[in-house]
């Protein structure tokens, strides 16, 4: 029997082709609900803002996966439960994670290989923390403020995640992100995380304005766990924000703590 849900309005097109929905056979897939994290990421540039902050030495005539594509990929793969970058190698002929990063499923090219994930993830040199912080809230609080009200998200957490220190900011100072960081936790009620290998992530995040509860450090070997540790805490908020909109993220336990060093 052929099932379908027809066109999905809300999703934008796939090299210009609607997105339909069947389970007719053909190539299948058990990650569709990707299609619609990758639409709202789509919305907000996520993935664009951060490819701006890196420097793209490759030769142009050579490029294959653009530096977009590599993180929107990276990022969707983490968010579906796949933080391995080995995962890249599994998934990237999988039909959903092909229309998610913008390819057709079955006659587009094959998304980038877990050695090509490996370079992208090491490419960065210098620690730019400050200035990637400060585009991206500032970004993301544009965006947010264009929409209708009635469209606008009722929770938005920001994690920051980073393997380096402060080293090579120039347009935003710690002093200046502390303030852009309390202003939309106090003001518009975000929620913000840090996360920080091989430092004292506690007293980092608190100068850049983050509760003491809400940062972990986390051993560099152990940074699939302290994304899984993350995320469950992220789930536990909306799901909780469900019954009581202002309900607190929890904190970091010291089990939880003890586990990441």
């Amino acid at each position: 029997m052929s099932e379908g849900t027809g066109i999905l309005r809300g999703l934008p097109a796939v090299a210009g082709k609607p997105v339909r929905v069947g389970f007719d056979g053909g190539r299948l897939t058990s990650d569709g609900g990707i299609l619609l994290l990758s639409a709202v990421e789509q919305r907000l540039k996520i993935a664009e803002r951060l490819a701006a902050c890196l420097e793209d030495r490759r030769d142009p005539d050579r490029v294959r996966h653009e530096l977009a594509e590599m993180i929107r990929y990276r990022a969707l793969l983490i968010a579906a439960g796949y933080p391995d970058g080995n995962d890249c190698d599994a998934l990237k002929s999988d039909p959903a994670f092909k229309m998610a990063v913008g390819r057709l499923p079955e006659s587009g090219d094959d998304l980038c290989s877990q050695p090509t994930i490996s370079r992208l993830e090491n490419l960065p040199g210098a620690t730019a923390l400050h200035d990637a912080m400060g585009r991206l809230i500032t970004e993301a609080g544009q965006k947010l403020a264009a929409l209708k009200e009635d469209e606008r998200p009722g929770t938005v957490i920001v994690a920051i995640m980073t393997d380096g220190l402060e080293n090579a900011s120039k347009e935003w100072t710690g002093a200046s992100i502390k303030a852009l960081v309390t202003q939309q936790s106090n003001v518009f009620g975000w929620t913000f995380m840090y996360m920080g290998a091989d430092q004292d992530a506690i007293e980092v995040g608190e100068s850049l304005g983050i509760a003491r509860d809400h940062a972990v450090t986390y051993s560099r070997s152990k940074s699939a766990a302290a994304m899984a540790t993350a995320s469950g805490k992220i789930a536990k908020l909306r799901a909780a924000r469900v019954a009581a909109p202002a309900a607190k993220m929890e904190a970091f336990t010291e089990e939880e703590r003890s586990a990441l060093e």
